[in-house]
């Protein structure tokens, strides 16, 4: 009794094959699209353009002025707010235990 679906004789090799060759080129056309598809929402800039001006902002705030910056008042506004955050996110109902020992803008 053959049980054989097809009566041509294409071997498994060759199936097997064609199914992973098919497999690859659909994984490639699809990197393809995506990154075609990122470069459009991005509007065509490249990465480096993105590094250039995060660099040009960090050098051109020199960090002593940053400190000058905040008054005492702004800083307690700016601890009180950082922590009231940090213990909702925690789900802290008692914030006795938490302490920041520092905060570094960024």
């Amino acid at each position: 009794m053959d049980l054989s679906v097809c009566p041509c004789s294409i071997s498994p090799g060759y199936v097997v094959l064609m199914g992973m060759g098919v497999v690859f080129v659909g994984l490639f056309v699809l990197v393809l699209v995506i990154g075609v598809m990122g470069r459009i929402l991005r509007g065509g800039r490249g990465n480096k353009n993105k590094e250039a001006a995060s660099a040009e902002t960090v050098t051109s705030v020199p960090a002593a002025d940053t400190q000058d910056i905040m008054n005492t008042a702004e800083r307690q506004q700016v601890v009180a707010a950082v922590s009231a955050a940090i213990a909702a996110y925690m789900g802290a109902k008692d914030m006795s235990g938490l302490r920041i020992r520092s905060i570094k803008r960024i």
